[in-house]
């Protein structure tokens, strides 16, 4: 049978509403407009938004996605598309590692990296993740946005450093995003801080580290075809790409770009499903199993060190 690691995946509410969903049990999707469910059925072929009025939609449907994101979903979702493994990205202060190696212990599907604590000092912020990794931490996440913290800040650095010196994986969010709505005024709003050149610039100065930039450089547009450019001169060539909310034809481009063994499988959960995101890695090699399981598990066992 197909093994498939899904390499972006999320569980219970990594937004600042901070809702502890994951061990809630019944939990139904809601009857509410899903512009991320039309998006995914389009093929990721037309825009996120058909017009500025459906703003307001997209903010709730994200809110709303996470608060349905419970273990006992994940669970049913993994089981109806035969995932082998599913990487979790927690991100502080909104999820933390210990919840996701919970939720592990009960699905051992569960593979989870681990999130630097920024508000703390660096020598116990590394300390922590020293520790995180001892507890079976396989990788590092960072998302600058709703973590607040710019790229050139030494806690990035330092956090990026006890990884990447191992050879575990490091993940960034790419891509400017705002997550809540305007009248949402209690949290910051630095979309900014996840622009792609900063991820770049940052690579450039560890060219043996192991990286992953989360959807592909960002979804905005031009973002894929910006990191390929870019990724003909980088000293670093251990920069993967995951496949989230990608078209057929753009995963084909991504293989293109950067070579079948840097291109992984993810779904950004719960913001699309595995039923729809498998099909589309199908379709973009239907007579080519092999690059199809590249994609599917073979890339992310390597850097993941799973069998």
């Amino acid at each position: 049978m197909r093994k498939i690691i899904d390499i972006h995946a999320h569980l219970g509410d990594v937004f600042h509403y901070q809702k502890n969903v994951i061990w809630k049990q019944g939990v139904e999707q809601g009857d509410y407009f899903n512009p991320f469910k039309r998006l995914e059925d389009a093929g990721f072929n037309e825009p996120l938004l058909a017009n500025e009025n459906e703003l307001p939609a997209l903010f709730e449907a994200g809110k709303m996605l996470n608060w349905e994101n419970t273990l006992e979903n994940l669970t049913k979702r993994l089981d109806s598309n035969n995932v082998s493994h599913i990487v979790l990205y927690p991100i502080l202060p909104n999820i933390t590692f210990e919840e996701y190696l919970a939720a592990s212990r009960v699905e051992p599907r569960i593979i989870t990296f681990t999130s630097a604590d920024f508000s703390i000092p660096i020598p116990k912020m590394t300390a922590k993740l020293e520790q995180d990794i001892s507890m079976g931490a396989r990788g590092l996440k960072i998302h600058n946005i709703l973590q607040n913290i710019s790229m050139d800040d030494p806690r990035i650095k330092a956090a990026v450093e006890v990884f990447g010196n191992k050879k575990i994986p490091v993940v960034f969010h790419c891509g400017v995003n705002d997550y809540y709505p305007p009248e949402q005024t209690s949290f910051a709003r630095t979309p900014e801080y996840s622009d792609l050149k900063y991820f770049l610039e940052l690579t450039e100065e560890y060219p043996d580290f192991i990286f992953i930039a989360g959807h592909a450089g960002g979804l905005n547009g031009g973002e894929m075809e910006m990191l390929a450019e870019r990724w003909k001169s980088l000293k670093n060539k251990n920069i993967y790409v995951d496949t989230s909310f990608r078209s057929a034809d753009s995963i084909r481009k991504l293989v293109e770009f950067f070579g079948e063994d840097k291109v992984c499988y993810g779904t950004d959960l719960p913001f699309s499903t595995h039923a729809g995101t498998i099909k589309l890695v199908e379709q973009a090699f239907p007579n080519d199993i092999s690059v199809q399981e590249k994609i599917f598990y073979k890339n992310a066992a390597r850097i993941l060190k799973i069998d």
